[in-house]
């Protein structure tokens, strides 16, 4: 389960920034496209962006699991056609 959470201190952001940084990091495009074997729009990636961010600003600890988010946004997307 590929999850997302907000560093636990600033020793940890820092690891992850120089990470990031020395090209450890790829796109919600690319991750997006590597769960799904689709490529993803403009719309499917700030839509992501976004529940990234919602759960970030939240006061929840449990990780967010990325993928099933993905997923959902794509049934979601689907069923309103």
């Amino acid at each position: 389960m590929p999850a997302v959470r907000t560093p636990h201190d600033d020793e940890e952001r820092g690891r992850i920034e120089r990470a990031i940084a020395g090209g450890a990091g790829i796109s919600l495009s690319d991750f997006i496209h590597a769960i799904t074997g689709e490529a993803a729009d403009e719309e499917l990636v700030d839509a992501l962006r976004a529940a990234i961010d919602v759960h970030q600003l939240s006061q929840d600890d449990e990780p967010l699991d990325i993928e099933l988010v993905v997923h959902n946004l794509i049934r979601w997307r689907k069923e309103s056609c």
